[in-house]
């Protein structure tokens, strides 16, 4: 944007509150404020406005904004700048690493100097040259260090970030009441995550298991793929028992599984020239526990429902006439139902049945509904009759008795008997309109299209805006008439590889048009 505000700088040493933030607040795998102290201002920023830079009256860069919690954070330009200029010299920030976590100074310990080791973890240099935890650092490479406050540990930790890699340094600690120097060879900070990749055949997004990763999750090694998102209708979510977020795939068939590219050149090897989901033996680490699970990787066609039967029906809706209910309305022996609801262009709206009537009887029985749960009583009395039956329903209406006869329509066709399309390339699931969906007021009754039952999470057509309960009425100018006409669109643009798609869509009362980029791979 254009915009600029203004405020004043009341902290040069933010942090996160410790009570708002606990310690696995974390930003790609490494805790936040590890290695910042926020400049704290109140000028308003907005979501999007990280990034943008903080200046002084003068228009110098003071600091990069970052966060907002009630008061805005920036990022410190000296800071910043180190950062930049690593990324333009060698394309990723290089850190020197000891493999520690520090914590200030306990009060109860009475110390003045230092700072207190918390983790080492095992295998890195800290713990190769017989640093402890519980040691207190007294100074580190020549610099006397101390952190009594929370304030204090960014900076200890740019000063480790920033040392030379390779090179050893002397390092004296208090261990107890004896004081001892140590020498450590710091070596290069490992990945703490990585690069997340999309497996459309599992349906999953998985990434390569880090050293740190390795380790807060006690694996044996780096070896196997680790699960960061599962799609819940897809291969892997559909299993039994279905992967899971954080499972870490270790084999798969015969095949140990070490990295990504292992389980994509594996998922290739076992599907290719195969036009059905292929099943696999899937081996899984969960919680220490080596699972083994069958997955059907490939390309899945959605399942066909099995049609449920038409049942006879009369087109209204109802509620339970409880006892309460009943009492209020100054009848409180009876038992029955409470319309709520007459379908328009419906038998029942023929018959001058009317919201607000009370049925208490059909064909001169009782219906005994007087609790919440009995709320299917009266449905199920009438799908005991066939289509196209007339019954009498005995109704209390303004206070007196009224007999109403009602010619049995056949039941809707539920949602879920309805056949539904996955588009593999914009990641969307639709299907015809229902009964339904203009029923309970999701879609207008003259409105014509293919209904969105379910948009996948970071896909096309989810960066597209395009939502769960959407109906496309066209696409690039083609008017969508049902599924059918969806399935022949997509199927064109498919061949056609264009640069951008126009949806438009129905959302309720609203009409809109959404650009959808996609990008065209093999």
């Amino acid at each position: 944007s254009q915009s600029v505000t203004m405020g004043m700088v009341s902290n040069t040493e933010m942090m996160l509150p410790k009570e708002s933030f606990p310690e696995d607040f974390t930003l790609e795998g490494e805790p936040v404020g590890s290695m910042v102290r926020w400049i704290g201002h109140d000028a308003l920023t907005r979501p999007g406005n990280s990034g943008g830079p903080l200046v002084d009256r003068n228009g110098k860069i003071v600091g990069i904004n970052e966060i907002s919690y009630g008061l805005s954070g920036a990022i410190p330009s000296n800071l910043a700048k180190e950062v930049a200029e690593q990324l333009i010299k060698h394309g990723r920030v290089i850190r020197a690493w000891l493999g520690i976590e520090v914590q200030p100074l306990l009060e109860s310990s009475k110390l003045e100097k230092g700072i207190l080791v918390a983790t080492v973890l095992e295998g890195t240099p800290a713990h190769k040259a017989g640093l402890k935890s519980g040691d207190v650092i007294l100074s580190l490479a020549g610099r006397e260090v101390t952190a009594r406050f929370r304030e204090d540990i960014p900076m200890f930790n740019q000063f480790v970030a920033d040392l030379e890699i390779g090179k050893p340094i002397e390092v004296k600690i208090l261990r107890g009441t004896e004081q001892l120097t140590l020498n450590i060879t710091p070596e290069e900070r490992p990945r703490a995550s990585e690069k997340q990749h999309e497996i459309k055949s599992w349906g999953i997004c998985a990434s390569n298991i880090t050293y740190l990763m390795q380790k807060e999750k006690r694996l044996e090694s780096q070896d196997g793929v680790l699960v960061t998102s599962v799609l819940p209708s897809g291969p892997a979510g559909t299993a039994k028992p279905s992967l899971q977020e954080d499972d870490v795939i270790v084999k798969v068939g015969n095949e140990q599984i070490r990295d990504i590219t292992s389980l994509r050149n594996v998922t290739k090897r076992l599907t290719e020239g195969s036009k059905e989901p292929k099943p696999v033996l899937v081996e899984l680490i969960r919680n220490q526990k080596r699972l083994a699970t069958v997955v059907k990787i490939g390309k899945q066609e959605m399942p066909r429902p099995g049609a449920e039967i038409s049942k006879a029906w009369i087109a209204v809706d109802t509620q339970v006439l409880t006892r309460d209910l009943a009492r209020e309305l100054g009848y409180p022996k009876m038992t029955g139902v409470r319309v709520t609801r007459v379908h328009k262009k419906s038998q029942a709206e023929k018959a001058g049945l009317r919201v607000g009537d009370l049925i208490i009887k059909l064909d001169g029985e009782d219906i005994p509904a007087e609790q919440e749960s009995d709320e299917d009583v009266f449905p199920a009395l009438i799908r005991q009759y066939e289509i196209g039956d007339k019954v009498k329903l005995t109704l209390i209406r303004d206070g007196k008795e009224v007999n109403v006869e009602v010619v049995l329509e056949a039941s809707p066709k539920p949602a879920s008997d309805y056949e539904k399309y996955r588009d593999e390339r914009f990641e969307f699931t639709a299907r015809d309109i229902a009964f339904s969906d203009r029923a309970d007021g999701e879609v207008d009754e003259h409105v014509v299209g293919a209904y969105v039952e379910s948009v996948s999470e970071g896909s096309w057509a989810a960066l597209g805006g395009l939502r769960e309960g959407d109906v496309i009425t066209e696409i690039d100018g083609t008017r969508i008439l049902g599924l059918s006409g969806l399935k022949q669109v997509l199927a064109s643009i498919e061949n056609k590889k264009p640069k951008s798609v126009v949806f438009q869509v129905q959302r309720g009362i609203h009409t809109l048009f959404l650009e959808i980029q996609p990008v065209w791979t093999e």
